[in-house]
């Protein structure tokens, strides 16, 4: 049984490296892993249309992390929140509330 879903890990690897390495912005990180994962996804026999929401889904679960630990330390990280709730927030009020479409989803 494995221990990510599908894809997550391809997707995380390109979090990890604009996120941590380069150090960009949480949406900005978020939106290049995606697009940067699409052909592992691809591979991966990952729907094309739903490369995008893996990531959503990647994010959503990168928050409750988050949460499970701050809540055992008390720290935030203050790169990842507040921010993780205006990124997540604009992905799930969907096109009908903004003009913003599923994080690296291709035109």
């Amino acid at each position: 049984m494995p221990d990510a879903p599908l894809g997550f890990d391809a997707v995380h690897y390109h979090f990890q490296v604009a996120f941590v390495g380069r150090g960009l912005p949480l949406g900005e990180a978020s939106a290049l892993a995606a697009r940067s994962a699409r052909p592992a996804l691809l591979e991966l026999l990952v729907c094309g249309a739903y490369c995008g929401l893996l990531a959503v889904l990647h994010l959503a679960e990168l928050f409750l992390r988050h949460e499970e630990a701050r809540n055992a330390t008390g720290v935030a990280d203050e790169r990842f929140y507040p921010a993780i709730t205006s990124v997540l927030g604009q992905q799930f009020r969907g096109p009908q509330a903004t003009n913003s479409r599923v994080i690296g989803k291709a035109s």
